[in-house]
């Protein structure tokens, strides 16, 4: 009887151990994914699919730009209320959409213009989530929504956000908590006034908020060029772990443990001055890929310790019309750049930088894609302004499988990929779509 119970207690005990690893492996738990380049390792997911594909919709008090992140069973996603004055965090079912929490965070805010305080999208590392707004405020809870610390960046080191509105992501990266500030003066009289004073690159602990270091970015940039919309990545190739910043006319890699700055390249060698930066960089193997801000050329970074990296020394250098707002994508050893105006695809050698192919994902109805593309079981996933979600068939061609139209603009969200589903954030609605 003894021996019974034991061997049900065990085997109860490695079903669960097995499911939480199968959880885990499911995970979404930034922004760009659990490898922060867009992908994720599925199967199962939907190619041609229509609206009988939506296992669930689940209406959402107001705008965000944010994505959500799937951690084992939940979902963890921010938002504006309706009027656009209170910014929140939601907890909701995986499985069913039903909305298991949800918290006011922030109130009284004033939206910036052509954006929401709600665009920077939560992180987790499975036990714990963070919240950050455009605001500065930083809230860390655990997974049932009971706050354990909140920060203020903005009282404790000044204003943080650039002309529209901050909305950089955080990074969880080798067990801590990394934020990146690159903004102007924008309440300067002189554009030529303009100083970098107010970039930085902070690491926190990300148990109890406390800051490990705080590394100032310094830079030349002027004007515009010195506001950046993106978000730090992690890069790790060669036994150096670093994090990558882009914006104010360089790519910057600092130590992930002290903070300590490794190389820079400059991609601005021009020195224009209306060159804000939205799209993140990437690491590809031992390469970082970056774009030039507003829809110009993309390049390749080999990094080499201790340089100043000119922009004609880059690994190579794709000069087409590339991404403004799109993150790259590096899945099956091939990296992706989504011209979201134009609406085409480019897929290009990650060594060599050599066009592969170029797939047209416009038509009559294509509206502009702000948000990142995403793939995982040899499928990319692209969602325009107006809700439109297009899925793709990628690797040695471009076919575009489906078409179907959710709605709810404005939608600027990445969708998110766990197990065999699709999360989508619209404007007013978070969708669950899935094979039949």
């Amino acid at each position: 009887m003894l021996y019974s119970t034991l061997y049900r207690t065990g085997l109860c005990s490695l079903l669960a151990i097995a499911a939480g690893l199968c959880a885990g492996a499911e995970d979404w738990p930034h922004w760009r994914g659990p490898n922060h380049n867009g992908t994720a390792e599925a199967s199962g997911l939907p190619g041609q699919w229509n609206q009988q594909n939506i296992v669930w919709k689940t209406p959402m008090p107001g705008q965000s730009s944010a994505s959500p992140i799937v951690i084992g069973d939940r979902i963890f996603c921010t938002s504006n209320s309706a009027d656009l004055t209170t910014l929140s965090g939601l907890c909701l079912s995986r499985d069913t959409g039903e909305v298991l929490w949800q918290k006011e965070f922030v109130r009284g805010v004033e939206q910036p213009r052509r954006n929401t305080l709600a665009s920077p999208s939560p992180v987790s590392d499975g036990t714990h989530v963070y919240f950050m707004f455009g605001t500065g405020d930083l809230i860390a809870c655990d997974l049932d929504g009971n706050v354990k610390w909140t920060k203020s960046l903005e009282k404790e080191y000044g204003p943080i956000s650039p002309q529209f509105g901050y909305s950089s992501t955080p990074l969880l990266f080798k067990g801590n908590l990394y934020i990146m500030i690159i903004r102007g003066q924008w309440d300067r009289a002189q554009l030529d006034d303009f100083t970098d004073e107010d970039s930085y690159v902070i690491c926190m602990n990300p148990a109890n908020g406390e800051v490990i270091w705080r590394t100032h970015r310094n830079s030349d940039g002027r004007d515009e060029a010195m506001d950046s919309y993106a978000s730090p990545m992690p890069y790790e190739h060669g036994g150096v772990s670093a994090i990558l910043t882009q914006g104010a006319n360089y790519v910057i890699a600092h130590d992930a443990a002290t903070g300590k700055e490794l190389w820079r390249q400059n991609h601005n060698p021009d020195m224009g001055r209306m060159w804000r930066l939205i799209p993140s960089p990437m690491a590809a193997d031992e390469l970082v890929i970056g774009v030039q801000p507003r829809g110009q050329a993309a390049f390749a970074i080999l990094p080499e310790e201790g340089k100043t990296i000119a922009y004609k020394d880059s690994k190579w250098i794709f000069d087409e019309k590339t991404t403004d707002v799109p993150c790259p994508v590096y899945y099956g050893g091939r990296v992706y750049l989504l011209n979201g105006v134009r609406g085409l695809l480019f897929c290009l050698d990650p060594k060599t930088g050599e066009l592969l192919w170029t797939g047209d994902l416009s038509n009559e109805n294509y509206s502009r894609v702000w948000a990142s593309p995403v793939a995982a079981d040899g499928k990319m996933y692209c969602m325009t302004e107006e809700g439109q979600v297009i899925t793709l068939a990628i690797g040695d061609e471009f076919k575009v499988l489906s078409r179907n139209m959710l709605g709810g603009r404005e939608c600027k969200a990445t969708i998110a990929i766990s197990g065999d589903r699709l999360f989508a954030r619209t404007s007013d609605a978070l969708y669950c779509i899935a094979n039949k």
